[in-house]
């Protein structure tokens, strides 16, 4: 038997072993700039593979967080 749920299918006994909520809160802006250094280093990492070299400042990491920083997404803050 399976049951719809947040629109994934899951079988009824999955969904039976939530027991509890996790709250996060928000990410700070440090916290989405080394995110987007993580994902800048998976790019570097690619473009190396095909000879290409690139290299991103920290000002143009922090650049990217806050242009993609929507806090809709975010975790309630307290």
């Amino acid at each position: 038997m399976t049951r719809r749920w947040e629109g994934r299918k899951e079988k009824s006994y999955e969904l039976n072993r939530i027991c509890e909520v996790i709250i996060f809160d928000r990410l700070a802006e440090e916290d989405l700039t080394k995110i987007v250094g993580l994902q800048l280093e998976r790019v570097v990492k690619r473009l190396e593979k095909q000879n290409l070299r690139v290299e991103f400042t920290e000002g143009a990491k922090q650049f990217l967080a806050k242009l993609g920083y929507d806090p809709s997404f975010t975790g309630r803050g307290r």
